[in-house]
């Protein structure tokens, strides 16, 4: 499995980190215009963007086909597992209707569609706000589903590598036990016995 593991870890590393610079590059963006705007940075979106930093780091590691690349199958799922956390967080956050939410309408569209400029924050800036900034939320939340699923195929490729790694090894190590466990075979001794007629000595081959 060692060849084909390496091609599907390779593979899933760099749709991991392809997810997390998407992911990074439109919360940031979002990020960069609530600054901009006056706006409170929201929690859930700092983290999301920090997770995404951290995601682009190790998956810039472990892209090459290296073995060692298998031992980060523990870091894979915890990996994935924070991925679940931000989906989850901002899904939530946009009580799952992303265009037509509060959150939609007074936070990330309000400020995505540079609406701070010319309005302020109230319950009337829906009609406003609209659609603003609505695709790239969507896009946002889709590639941290597919980026953590990522991880997580990619901890199972890991987790299944080392298994059988173990068991090739523990094999050879029985083989070996076993091997050494055969006596070893006596070898073949000669001598001379002489002939009592005076005839030339004649080598006897004998087994002990």
């Amino acid at each position: 499995m060692g060849s084909t593991a390496k091609v599907a870890n390779v593979i899933f590393r760099f749709f991991a980190l392809c997810s997390a610079a998407i992911v990074a590059g439109i919360i940031g963006h979002g990020i960069y215009l609530i600054g901009k705007g006056g706006g409170n940075i929201d929690s859930r979106i700092i983290y999301t963007e920090a997770l995404a930093g951290i995601s682009i780091f190790f998956a810039l590691i472990f892209l090459p086909p290296f073995i060692h690349a298998f031992w980060a199958a523990p870091l894979d799922l915890a990996i994935f597992i924070m991925w679940m956390v931000s989906f989850g967080l901002l899904e939530n956050a946009s009580d799952r209707n992303a265009c037509s939410a509060y959150w939609q309408y007074n936070y990330w569209g309000y400020y995505w569609g540079y609406y701070w400029r010319d309005y302020p924050v109230t319950y009337g800036t829906t009609a406003i706000a609209n659609s603003a900034g609505c695709i790239e939320w969507r896009t946002a939340l889709a590639f941290i589903f597919l980026g953590g699923m990522c991880w997580f195929v990619n901890a199972c490729i890991g987790a299944i590598h080392l298994a059988s790694r173990h068991d090739e090894a523990k094999e050879v190590k029985e083989r070996k036990k076993s091997t050494s466990s055969v006596p070893p075979q006596t070898p073949h001794t000669a001598h001379t016995e002489a002939d009592p007629a005076g005839a030339a000595p004649v080598r006897v081959q004998e087994t002990v």
